[in-house]
């Protein structure tokens, strides 16, 4: 199946390990909501490769504070394990609503970052959820380098959807943006 438009539909859950005997699955929601997750008749899942199956949803409810999914032809819980982290992807307008100043993580992908002089020094690539905090992953105009840095209020400002942009703040000891600093976050 072709690349999906991240205009058009987006990932809202993840899907964790098998509930159960009957084929059950626990999900994991992006958006920490699961009330559209109820109205869903027919999912798309996407594996971390790439490749993706559409499900029709047998039944979904809540226990014990976790979310619970089942889907026909998903019989068992060795069936269930197969589908242990791939992505739910659903339109758009069938994802969690956004409040005032709230985005969608995958609107991030793709803006050009820039310093707080205003000159772009990278792409924003992925978005990695950690146990500290997100993560952003920049990669860099001129060397193709990839950073990484936390997302967090004291290096990172609201993203500019209109302008597509996001700009990157002072860092480390109050030095301004440098190759230097973000060495600190590099990885190959």
């Amino acid at each position: 199946m072709d690349t999906l438009d991240t205009k058009s539909y987006i990932a809202t859950a993840c899907i964790r390990k098998p509930h159960g005997v009957r084929g059950e699955m626990r999900l994991k929601s992006y958006s920490g909501e699961f009330a559209h997750l109820k109205a869903l008749k027919t999912i798309l899942v996407r594996s971390p490769q790439g490749r993706e199956r559409q499900l029709e949803i047998e039944g979904f409810r809540m226990a014990f504070g976790e979310a619970l999914i089942k889907c026909v032809g998903i019989d068992t819980p060795e069936e269930a394990r197969l589908l242990n982290g791939w992505d739910l992807i659903v339109p758009r307008d069938q994802a969690a609503p956004l409040g005032t100043d709230e985005f969608y993580i995958a609107d991030l992908i793709g803006l050009d970052v820039k310093n707080t002089e205003g000159t772009i020094l990278a792409k924003l690539s992925m978005v990695f959820e950690t146990m500290a905090t997100d993560t952003i992953e920049l990669t860099l105009i001129d060397t193709g380098k990839k950073i990484l840095v936390p997302f967090v209020e004291e290096y990172v400002r609201d993203p500019d959807f209109e302008s597509n942009t996001i700009i990157i703040e002072a860092c480390a000891k109050g030095r301004g943006l440098s190759y230097e600093v973000y060495d600190t976050y590099s990885f190959s």
